[in-house]
């Protein structure tokens, strides 16, 4: 979940006793709210289950959309920086149980972001010159980390996607389901795109 982001919470069912112990939506969060309760849910939980069969509607529009740029870019990097930080402090509070080195990672995504936050303040555009050389530094060894590991990942299992969210052919119960809500499905899609 930290490296990917790969669940839909669309996709989950969650008992009410572990969203009475992690709590709701944060309402500060403009960007990635869904994702920061699903990390919640996912440190909280005793136990996770996969149901391969999941399937959920999806609807695109050509209308704006906060992640692909409804908010001006200052706006959108000062919350995407609120979200980087919430999930970096999730990924402390949680050690040891999340690994070093993604707490690392997600320590380098906030300098990264607090970076670009204060060069779109000063009437900027983001970049990889910007900050002190050593955030300069941290930012580029975090992002060859990243490249590394999806590079790694793809050429041992052929997709970056962790396992068990690869794309796949869509299962006959899938196949049910997408012909239950009137779509016809085609034959080679996959069942994450």
């Amino acid at each position: 979940m930290l490296r990917g982001w790969m669940i839909l919470l669309q996709c989950c069912l969650v008992r009410r006793s572990l969203l009475d112990r992690t709590g709701p939506y944060r309402t500060d969060l403009v960007l990635g709210e869904d994702g920061e309760l699903l990390l919640r849910l996912l440190l909280a939980a005793r136990r996770t289950v996969h149901v391969p069969e999941a399937l959920p509607l999806y609807r695109m529009h050509a209308g704006p959309q906060l992640s692909q740029g409804a908010l001006d870019p200052a706006r959108h990097a000062e919350e995407r920086l609120r979200f980087v930080e919430a999930v970096a402090q999730l990924a402390t509070a949680a050690a040891p149980g999340v690994h070093k080195a993604d707490r690392v990672a997600w320590g380098l995504t906030v300098l990264a972001a607090r970076r670009d936050c204060a060069r779109l303040r000063r009437g900027g555009h983001p970049s990889p010159d910007a900050g002190s050389p050593l955030s300069a530094a941290l930012v580029a060894a975090r992002e060859t980390l990243l490249r590394w590991r999806a590079g790694a990942a793809l050429r041992l299992t052929g997709s970056r996607a962790p396992h068990p969210f690869r794309p796949g052919p869509l299962t006959p119960v899938q196949h049910e389901l997408i012909r239950a809500i009137g779509y016809e499905p085609a034959r080679d899609r996959t069942a994450n795109g």
